[in-house]
């Protein structure tokens, strides 16, 4: 979210966009950061970068499973892996 400070002609951007925008960021494990001055805008996007391509590394190795079914029984699903060394884990967001 990009926002202007008052006093300089422009709307300010603030009241329900800004909490709609804090709220989606920490209700989907995104990143929520407020800045008073474009000076750290270079070291803001430069953590950012890092912060994503380390995000990728980590994950380079996962797979996602969807599964989507009819059955209104209730039953668990069961995930199996036939594979040495792999790590099975149940997340409901990313980065868990």
């Amino acid at each position: 979210m990009l926002k202007t400070p008052k006093g300089r002609g422009l709307p300010e951007t603030s009241g329900t966009p800004e909490i709609v925008a804090e709220n989606v960021a920490q209700n989907t494990g995104g990143e929520y950061d407020v800045m008073n001055t474009t000076a750290s805008l270079a070291d803001k996007m430069k953590a950012l970068a890092q912060t994503l391509a380390r995000a990728h590394r980590n994950m380079s190795g996962w797979y996602a499973v969807d599964v989507q079914t009819a059955a209104s029984d209730g039953k668990p699903i069961d995930v199996t892996v036939a594979r040495d060394g792999v790590i099975v884990r149940i997340a409901d967001r990313r980065g868990q």
